[in-house]
């Protein structure tokens, strides 16, 4: 747990430098128990490497849930509009989608934690 809030508190500065300094073809696969951090990780990725990381959350059976996969590409897809190139950087609407709905279980679960907190 206290990993996981430092990173939150850096603002996951720690993923933004990893990316920006990155060579292009890097796969970062993030196998995590839950997918609620996915977003701000995300984003931390776009920061650093900006159009050029392409993100994307399969659903994976053996931890019933998501992971999370990020490509650091050469460059961004020059002129490719809804193509499977450009279908999951920082714009892509599935993506967006996903990641709010990750951000409310987020939000539902630090609700839980605090309520959890003051009853104890």
């Amino acid at each position: 747990a206290e990993n996981a809030v430092a990173l939150r508190d850096s603002d996951f500065v720690f993923f933004e430098e990893l990316f920006a300094r990155a060579p292009a073809g890097t796969l970062m696969l993030v196998l995590e128990t839950t997918h609620r951090q996915f977003p701000a990780l995300a984003r931390a990725a776009w920061r650093g490497g900006g159009d050029a990381v392409a993100a994307a959350c399969p659903r994976v059976r053996s931890n019933r849930g998501y992971s999370l996969c990020l490509l650091k590409r050469s460059a961004a897809p020059a002129g490719v509009e809804g193509g499977e190139a450009d279908a999951f950087g920082p714009e892509s609407e599935e993506l967006s989608e996903l990641f709010s709905r990750f951000e409310e279980d987020d939000r539902r679960q630090r609700r839980k934690a605090l309520d959890e907190e003051s009853v104890g």
